[in-house]
């Protein structure tokens, strides 16, 4: 089975330059990069937008990033994904450079593995699908 995660060297050069990699401190790459045995609970968990919600871009990169992080927030990459995956609809290039990160990621996993994630990641894209059209986030956006 071959991984189609795109290029990740042009990603991990591209989110270089934006920054985003120098937030990552050595301590976090140390650490297991995606947990799969833990990728049921997290999606169980996930966290998604409610009433209380923000429905900007700003908020959704802060979101992403907070759970890609573990600042703020538990660590959850499939949070980060579900935040970052609005942010880019919403147009931020931010949101872009997270999922980027997130796929480059994937690049470790065994084939079994990234079978589980991909799973994972398409259950989490048909969440945010639903909730982009249930809170009318495109029309909400333009009207800013």
């Amino acid at each position: 089975m071959t991984k189609n995660i795109g290029l990740p060297g042009l990603s991990l050069l591209l989110a270089a330059s934006f920054g985003f990699l120098s937030a990552i401190s050595s301590e976090s790459q140390a650490e297991p990069i995606i947990d799969i045995n833990d990728l049921t609970n997290r999606l169980s968990t996930l966290s998604r937008l409610d009433d209380q919600s923000l429905l900007s871009s700003v908020y959704f990169i802060e979101q992403a990033k907070s759970y890609y992080r573990g600042l703020g927030a538990e660590r959850s990459y499939l949070s980060s994904y579900y935040w970052a995956s609005l942010a880019s609809a919403s147009g931020a290039r931010q949101g872009e450079m997270i999922l980027s990160n997130l796929h480059y990621l994937a690049r470790n996993l065994s084939e079994t593995e990234f079978e589980i994630w991909s799973n994972a990641i398409a259950t989490v894209e048909k969440l945010t699908l639903d909730d982009w059209l249930g809170f009318k986030i495109a029309e909400r956006i333009n009207s800013e």
